[in-house]
């Protein structure tokens, strides 16, 4: 920078030799390997679980009110979704 170079060009110049370098180490390390789907079975778990959670909260104040059909419907709704994490669960181990 003592050479009269401003602070822009200076930036610039070293976000070029940034782009320089990465395009020169593109395709080095061979093809990406496709992944086996885990990641798909475990955002199914976590919504699923996340679901169960909401459907228990739902269902315990529904029964404290003496809401009963209300009750039996989120109750339902609890079992799928512990249903379809232990599937997701099972899926990931």
């Amino acid at each position: 920078m003592s050479h009269g170079v401003t602070p822009q060009c200076f930036l610039g110049g070293e976000a070029v030799d940034l782009v320089a370098l990465v395009t020169q180490n593109m395709g080095r390390t061979g093809p990406i390997s496709p992944s086996r789907g885990g990641g798909s079975w475990a955002v199914v778990l976590v919504i699923a679980l996340m679901w169960a959670l909401v459907s228990a909260v739902v269902v315990t104040e529904s029964a404290n009110r003496g809401m009963r059909r209300r009750t039996w419907g989120w109750m339902a709704s609890f079992v799928m979704s512990t249903l379809v994490a232990a599937y997701s669960f099972w899926r990931l181990v």
